[in-house]
């Protein structure tokens, strides 16, 4: 929302007379009555022009944070739905003796289930992913 075009010059008048002589706040409120403009009523649309727009900002940012999120899900779990079993733990135990430090901190990926397995799966070859970017 933009300031109506008919405020513009007058305040605009209301700086300059402003910068050349200094007056108290009792003398502006006066010349602010005068002109007919209601300062509270002013600060109070002002504010809630701000919250507006910052409440707009804020749901565009949580979109693209949504959109984003979204999409690292789904990228996750693309192609972990269609692996059987075993070759799922085939790929685990190939993961394993590529990369030691998994070895330490996953020892026995038998007693996992399927839906384990592939979020367990899904996780590392993120982790692949990034640090391969890096």
């Amino acid at each position: 929302m933009t300031k109506p075009k008919t405020d513009r010059p007058f305040a605009e008048r209301f700086e300059k007379i402003d910068d050349q002589v200094p007056m108290t706040k009792e003398e502006a409120k006066a010349i602010l009555a005068e002109a007919g403009v209601d300062p509270t009523a002013g600060k109070k649309r002002l504010f809630a022009e701000l919250e507006a727009i910052e409440a707009d900002e804020r749901q565009k940012r949580f979109a693209r944070a949504e959109v984003s999120y979204q999409r690292d899900v789904s990228h996750i779990s693309t192609g972990q739905a269609d692996r059987a079993r075993p070759e799922m733990l085939a790929q685990l135990d190939m993961y394993r003796a590529s990369n030691p430090g998994l070895s330490t901190h996953f020892r026995d990926f038998k007693g996992a289930n399927d839906e384990e397995l592939r979020s367990l799966l899904a996780e590392i070859e993120e982790l692949i992913r990034r640090d391969s970017k890096e």
